[in-house]
């Protein structure tokens, strides 16, 4: 009878653990597909930014290069203004 009652405490025992074990394991495989969903995301956010920046670059170059060129008109026109101004 004790045997008996020995091998049904051993049987819920390994029922529990083996419960158990599933449990862990599908927390862990949850915990990983969050983990790499986030990965993922923030992938997704790193090309974005890298893109947006690299738009934003090209606009300053477009606005430098803008700006060189209405200095340089400025300066033709004002040395023609003077090139004016010594002929009077």
């Amino acid at each position: 009878m004790r045997k008996r009652k020995l091998e049904e405490e051993k049987e819920f025992k390994l029922l529990e653990l083996s419960i158990a074990e599933r449990k862990f394991k599908a927390e862990s495989d949850r915990e990983e597909s969050e983990i790499e969903m986030q990965k993922e995301q923030l992938s997704m956010k790193e090309r974005k930014f890298k893109v947006e920046t690299e738009r934003e670059d090209r606009k300053i170059e477009m606005l430098e290069r803008e700006l060189e060129m209405k200095m340089e008109k400025f300066r033709a026109e004002t040395e023609r203004e003077h090139l004016n101004v010594d002929k009077e």
